[in-house]
């Protein structure tokens, strides 16, 4: 239901900006003087254009993946406006010039259709990001190396070296295969893998086993995405290998078979909350996030720095962003989660 309900919106989205953008065209061709201007003429140039901004969004995220520059996003910006402005001159047989000129009508409704989009799509319907780190690997990956995994051949992964990464547990990096075996690859391949891009629905309820994306406890600027383990009223406690709610072990879901949460992190030196030690005790509308790379995820058990009022292994529903439904991008790695 998800998918069809995000799909539908994605679908009238489209089709509002192709109509929005034709229309505006022809106006714009009006001010421009090119004349005669036919509908067969403006629905081939409408969808040329489309097809024309997918292709330069792909290419450009080709670029980004290694270049995330203020200048790859100027050159984004003049690729676009050169390559529409070429390609109404051509279907328009008009000049340059008089091409630029109809295009710069279409910014206006253009704008209309972008306000909309950041002030009701993204706030309460859905919106994309890209995946931060490689805290839910192997599910969501961010920028990674690759391997082959020693214990059953699957592929395996780890984030790049990074000794600025502020929020990096330890010294010694391991991998995590799509089995969820952890462990150290002496040498992986240095290729480094762009990141996931998900799409996060925000008018899902969030439940046990989702992936949710939340504001950061100790700095409500970041935007974090964990698995959600814990619910309001419940006791959290992680004990051979699964976390416990209420004394009641909990079961992960099919895809999450092999999962084992840690209740002491090497090189850690510190009481994790949710250990028997330290349980998560959660009240109202507090939830408990935990890491599907477990060794490797500064998830809920770790946290010093709670919200007002929360102690800080707690994200309250008013911090959540939405729930992960998604991943669209690269295509290999289309899933659906929800």
């Amino acid at each position: 239901m998800t998918t069809i309900i995000n799909a539908g919106v994605l679908f009238l989205l489209t089709v509002s900006q192709l109509f929005l953008w034709g229309l505006s065209l022809r106006w714009g061709l009006r001010w421009a003087k090119v004349a005669p201007v036919s509908t067969k003429q403006l629905v081939v140039a409408t969808l040329i254009w489309l097809v024309l901004q997918i292709v330069i969004m792909v290419v450009s995220r080709q670029f980004w993946s290694v270049d995330q520059s203020l200048a790859m996003e100027f050159w984004h910006l003049i690729a676009v406006v050169v390559a529409t402005s070429l390609l109404i001159a051509r279907v328009f047989d008009a000049t340059f010039g008089q091409a630029f000129r109809a295009w710069l009508l279409t910014l206006i409704p253009m704008s209309a259709y972008a306000a909309i989009l950041v002030l009701v799509v993204r706030p309460y319907v859905l919106e994309a990001f890209t995946t931060p780190a490689n805290s839910m690997a192997p599910i969501l990956l961010g920028r990674h190396w690759a391997s082959v995994c020693p214990t059953c051949g699957k592929p395996c992964y780890r984030s790049p070296d990074d000794p600025n990464d502020r929020f990096r547990v330890q010294e010694v990096e391991l991998m995590i295969c799509d089995a969820f075996h952890i462990h150290e690859v002496a040498e992986p391949d240095r290729k480094v893998i762009p990141s996931d891009r998900i799409i996060v629905s925000k008018y899902l309820r969030p439940q046990r086993w989702d992936m949710v994306v939340f504001r950061y406890p100790d700095d409500p600027s970041i935007l974090y995405v964990k698995r959600l383990v814990g619910l309001p009223g419940e006791t959290i406690v992680i004990k051979d290998g699964f976390a416990w709610a209420n004394g009641v072990k909990l079961t992960p879901p099919d895809e999450l078979q092999g999962l084992r949460y840690f209740d002491v992190i090497p090189d850690v030196r510190m009481t994790l909350s949710g250990t028997v030690e330290s349980p998560a005790v959660l009240g109202d509308g507090e939830y408990f996030m935990l890491g599907d790379f477990t060794a490797r995820s500064r998830d809920a058990r770790l946290w010093q720095e709670g919200f007002p009022g929360h102690p800080p292994y707690a994200v309250p529903e008013s911090e959540i962003v939405g729930v992960v439904t998604h991943t669209y991008w690269p295509p290999e790695r289309w899933r659906t989660f929800r």
